[in-house]
């Protein structure tokens, strides 16, 4: 319980940088994983890359199904305590319980059916400036980096001569430098 009371108190943004630099810290693993795999592996060299890439994800889907909930109450690990704590500490989960508590009581007193929230404004959101040039931007580096990842080991196996295992750590070294930017 400790761990997790002392978890909840940077949880936003180190949660959410961990999430955010995910894609980064896989990619430099695989890379690394893939040239060794590729030439010490086992079923012939390439297929072993693939079916190690498929258990590790199999594993982290089936750890994320067992573990993760939308709401800390329907966690069968959490206790009542850090719930509550949990609660206190996070303005959001504070503010739905009490928005909770206050439509009970609107419902008690009125005695009919709560109001359905108004329609999400999808137009106005898809059509927004800072929304379209979020998609280009997220479009622009999307492109760049898979042809970075497609494009380099190919040029360094080809143009450099690289051996296979040296090109995947220096493929995985190339994207753990897009981190220092």
């Amino acid at each position: 319980m400790t761990f997790f009371l002392g978890f909840c108190t940077f949880v936003c943004s180190t949660v959410i940088s961990l999430t955010s630099c995910g894609g980064a810290i896989g990619t430099i693993i695989t890379s690394a994983l893939s040239g060794y795999l590729a030439k010490h592996g086992f079923a012939g060299g390439w297929p072993s890359v693939f079916y190690v890439s498929g258990a590790i994800c199999i594993a982290i889907g089936v750890l994320y199904f067992l573990l993760i909930r939308n709401d800390p109450k329907e966690h069968p690990l959490v206790s009542e305590a850090e719930y509550e704590y949990i609660v206190e500490h996070i303005g959001a989960l504070r503010e739905k319980r009490e928005q909770a508590k206050l439509e009970n009581r609107e419902n008690q007193v009125e005695n009919s059916k709560p109001k359905p929230p108004p329609p999400f404004p999808w137009i106005k959101v898809l059509t927004s400036p800072p929304i379209i040039g979020q998609v280009c931007v997220k479009i622009t580096l999307t492109w760049a980096y898979s042809l970075v990842i497609l494009k380099a080991p190919a040029y360094m196996e080809k143009v450099l001569r690289m051996p296979l295992e040296m090109n995947g750590y220096f493929t995985s070294a190339a994207f753990a430098s897009f981190g220092l930017r």
